[in-house]
């Protein structure tokens, strides 16, 4: 029995906030027997869905509280720095916690990232690739979940969460 029902929004492990639009019994290729299925439509993108077991609790979770989003970011100069020397281990260890949907590691991995561009724009380097796909999913992962529990747009939970920081960014 489904724990979800349809119009509920959740976080999917890896797609962020999400609607629950329809709750069908599929089989998909390969599987050999039918089971349940959410179909959730990710926030903020058209035309696109995403099917996961109702029976798989892993893959999905509530969404912050409106007091859990305003707590977090109070505390988000207080977030650890992935301290990882090796440019190869950082990277995985990044994706790695950005593919959790826990917002402290998210929100490591985009203070991490933030410094180490700070970093490379004041020594007139641009920041790396891998480094700016990691930001942007994890911006895109936390921000708009913040944003949606605090009933406001994404900017302003980016104004907040790089101003408690306390960091300015030197500009390339």
């Amino acid at each position: 029995m489904a724990a979800y029902k349809v119009g509920d929004y959740i976080v999917h492990e890896k797609s962020g906030v999400c609607q629950i639009v329809d709750i069908q019994i599929m089989e998909m290729q390969g599987r050999g027997s039918e089971k349940e299925y959410y179909c959730l439509a990710p926030y903020k993108q058209t035309n696109s869905q995403i099917f996961t077991p109702v029976d798989d609790p892993r893959r999905l979770r509530d969404i912050v509280s409106k007091q859990d989003a305003e707590d977090f970011l109070e505390r988000v100069d207080e977030l650890e720095i992935v301290d990882e020397p090796n440019e190869r281990a950082r990277v995985e260890i990044c994706k790695q916690m950005v593919a959790t949907s826990d917002l402290n590691q998210i929100g490591s991995v985009i203070k991490t990232l933030y410094i180490k561009k700070n970093e490379r724009l004041a020594k007139g380097k641009r920041m790396m690739t891998q480094d700016e796909r990691i930001m942007n999913v994890a911006v895109k992962k936390l921000f708009d979940e913040l944003a949606f529990a605090l009933e406001c747009d994404s900017e302003a939970v980016n104004d907040r969460f790089y101003a408690s920081l306390g960091l300015e960014l030197t500009e390339a």
